[in-house]
C-alpha cells in the first residue's frame, strides 16, 4: 500500500511543492534587500487555487534558518472590522517574535481574548530576558482594549514591529494575504476620521520603516491592482507586481506524473497532457483530479477510461468536489442575473467579440456593454485583442456541463473520443442523457443512456460503412451484462453518414456474426425499450 502524495486540502511545502523557481528567486531577492536595510515591496497577484499560500509556505520553510529574519503571515480576510484586525496583527507579530527568540513554549498563547493580566506576565518574562522591545509590544497588547484613541492605537500596532526590530536586532518580513479586503475598513469611523483611508495610514508608516518589508497578495486581482497600480491610489508605484498563474505545462505534467508514481499508480505522460489540455494547469484542480484518479485506479492503471469516469464524477456531477466549488463561484459571479449567466455560458464555448456575444444570446450590444466590465472586475472574464474569454478553462468546462444546452450528455460530449461525442450529440437530439459508468458496473457497454427510470447500455462502434458484422460472442456478452444489470442493450454505430442505434436482436444471423444494415436502425434510441428483454432469444 502506497501513501497518496496528492494534497488538495491545505497549502503544501517540501516534497509536495512543485517547483516555482522563478517566483521563489524573486522572493529571495526581497530577503536579500531586507537584510541590507532596504525595502522591496511585492504584490503577488493570482486567482484563487493558483498556489499563493503554498508558494509563501515553501519560501518560509526554505528560509527558516535565516538568522535575524522573522516571517509574519497575516490573514486580512478573516477579520470583519479594524478593531479585531489590528489586535490580530499585534498577536501574530508577537508570537513570531517569541518563536524566533527561541521561546517556542510561549508562542501561540496570545489569543485575541487573552486576559490582559496574563499578557503583563509575559511582558515581565520578556523584560527578564532583556527583550525590551518585546516587553513594550506586550504592554501595548495588554492596553489595547482600554485605549480610547482607537486611531492612534491602530497606528501604534503598525509601528510596533519596527521598534522591536531595532531593539532586538531583528528584521520582519510581513505577508498580508487578501490585502484588498482591508478596503472595507474605510467605512469605520475610527479609520475614516483618523486617517481618511486605511491604505493611506499603512503607506505613511511602512515607508518610514527600514527593518520591515511588506509583501501583499490577493485573489481579487483587479481590485488589488487598483490598490497598488492606480495613479490615484495611496500605494501607486510602491509595489512591484508578481503575477502567479497556472503552472507551466511541464511542471504540471511533473506534478501529475510524479505524485501518481509515488502513490503507486503512475499516470502516463500522454494522459497527463490530455488532462492539462482539458482542465488547465491550476495546481488545486490537478491535485484533486490526480488524487481521485489514483484512488480509482488502485486495482489497475490510470487510463483514459478511468480519467473519463473520475472527471465526470468530480467535475461534472452535482455531488462532485469541483462541481460544488464552481457552483459556489458561479453563484457569486452571476447571482440571480440570467443575462450574466448567458454571457458566461456563451463564452464557455470560445472567446468572442462583444457583437458576437450579443448575437449569440439575443440581446443588443448596449445591454451587454455594462455587464462585461462587471465580469472583468471579478476576474472571471478577460479581454484580449478585442475578444472576451473566460480566465479559467476548468470553469468553462463546468459551465458547459452544468448550464450549457447539452448538459444531459456533458460527460461523453466533453470527455469522449470522436465517436462517443457523435453518439452524445445524437442522444441529446433525441432527448436522452448519457453518462459513463464505473469499470465494475458498465460490463460490455461504453455508456449508459438514462431516460426517467429506463436504463440502456450503449456500446459504441466506429464503422466505415454498412453492413456491419458483430460476433455472436460479443452479442452474447452484451445480453448477459444487460440482464445482470437490469438494462436494455443498444449498439451505436458511428459512420460518416451519422449515428444510428440498433437493438442487438435486430441483426440477422450469418456465419460472420450478426449482420446490421441501415434498415435495422431504430427510429429512436428509446425504441430499444419496446424490444424483447435483452436476455431473450431472437
Amino acid at each position: 500500500m502506497h501513501d497518496i502524495h496528492f494534497e488538495a486540502s491545505r497549502p503544501v511545502d517540501g516534497d509536495l511543492f512543485v517547483d516555482r523557481s522563478q517566483e521563489l528567486q524573486r522572493l529571495d531577492a526581497a530577503i536579500g534587500k531586507l537584510q541590507a536595510g532596504r525595502s522591496d515591496f511585492l504584490a503577488v497577484l493570482g486567482l484563487r487555487t493558483q498556489g499563493k499560500s503554498s508558494l509563501f509556505r515553501e519560501w518560509m520553510r526554505r528560509h527558516a534558518g535565516t538568522k535575524g529574519v522573522v516571517f509574519v503571515p497575516v490573514q486580512c480576510w478573516a477579520w470583519p472590522d479594524p478593531e479585531d484586525f489590528f489586535q490580530e496583527y499585534l498577536r501574530v507579530t508577537i508570537n513570531a517574535i517569541l518563536a524566533a527568540a527561541g521561546t517556542v513554549h510561549e508562542a501561540g498563547l496570545l489569543a485575541a481574548t487573552a486576559d490582559p493580566g496574563r499578557i503583563v506576565e509575559l511582558a515581565a518574562f520578556a523584560a527578564g530576558r532583556g527583550m525590551i522591545g518585546l516587553g513594550k509590544a506586550l504592554r501595548l497588547m495588554a492596553d489595547y482594549k482600554s485605549s480610547r484613541d482607537r486611531a492612534n492605537t491602530f497606528r501604534a500596532a503598525i509601528r510596533m514591529p519596527e521598534l522591536v526590530a531595532s531593539s532586538e536586532r531583528m528584521r520582519f518580513q510581513f505577508i498580508l494575504d487578501e490585502f484588498q479586503e482591508l478596503a472595507g475598513f474605510d467605512a469605520f469611523q475610527a479609520v475614516r476620521k483618523g486617517f481618511g483611508s486605511i491604505y493611506t495610514m499603512l503607506r505613511e508608516e511602512w515607508q518610514e520603516q527600514r527593518r520591515c518589508n511588506y509583501i501583499v497578495s490577493g485573489s481579487a486581482v483587479s481590485l488589488l491592482r487598483q490598490i497598488t497600480e492606480n495613479p490615484s491610489a495611496p500605494f501607486f508605484q510602491h509595489f512591484t507586481p508578481l503575477h502567479l498563474g497556472p503552472l507551466p505545462e511541464q511542471e504540471a505534467v511533473s506534478l501529475l506524473a510524479g505524485f501518481s508514481r509515488r502513490s503507486g499508480a503512475a499516470i502516463p505522460e500522454r494522459l497527463c497532457r490530455r488532462m492539462i489540455g482539458l482542465v488547465g494547469a491550476t495546481p488545486y484542480y490537478l491535485q484533486v483530479l490526480g488524487e481521485e484518479l489514483v484512488l480509482a485506479a488502485r486495482d489497475g492503471k490510470p487510463d483514459d477510461n478511468a480519467w473519463k469516469r473520475v472527471c465526470q464524477r468530480v467535475l461534472l456531477q452535482p455531488s462532485g468536489r469541483l462541481y460544488q466549488y464552481f457552483e459556489l463561484l458561479h453563484q457569486k459571479v452571476a447571482g440571480r442575473s440570467s443575462l450574466l449567466e448567458k454571457i458566461l455560458v456563451a463564452l464557455s464555448e470560445r472567446p468572442a467579440r462583444g457583437s458576437e456575444i450579443a448575437a449569440a444570446i439575443g440581446v443588443t450590444q448596449n445591454r451587454l456593454s455594462s455587464k462585461l466590465p462587471l465580469l472583468e472586475a471579478q476576474d472571471v472574464v478577460v479581454k484580449q485583442r478585442g475578444s472576451y474569454g473566460l480566465c479559467d478553462p476548468c470553469y468553462a468546462l463546468w459551465l458547459r456541463a452544468a448550464h450549457g444546452p447539452v448538459s444531459s450528455v456533458a460527460a461523453p460530449l466533453l470527455l469522449g473520443e470522436a465517436s462517443e461525442r457523435n453518439v452524445a450529440r445524437e442522444a441529446a437530439r433525441q432527448g436522452v442523457g448519457l453518462v459513463y459508468q464505473s469499470r465494475a458496473s458498465r460490463g460490455a457497454f461504453d455508456l449508459l443512456a438514462v431516460y426517467q427510470a429506463a436504463h440502456i447500455g450503449v456500446q459504441v462502434k466506429k464503422i466505415a460503412q454498412f453492413p456491419v458484422y458483430v460476433s455472436e460472442r460479443e452479442i452474447g456478452r452484451m445480453r448477459h451484462d444487460a440482464r445482470a444489470l437490469g438494462w436494455r442493450a443498444v449498439l451505436a454505430f458511428d459512420s460518416e453518414d451519422g449515428v444510428s442505434f440498433h437493438a442487438p436482436a435486430s441483426g440477422r444471423k450469418t456465419k460472420r456474426g450478426r449482420r446490421y444494415t441501415q434498415e435495422t436502425a431504430l427510429r429512436h434510441i428509446l425504441d430499444a425499450l419496446e424490444e424483447l428483454p435483452s436476455g431473450d432469444s431472437h
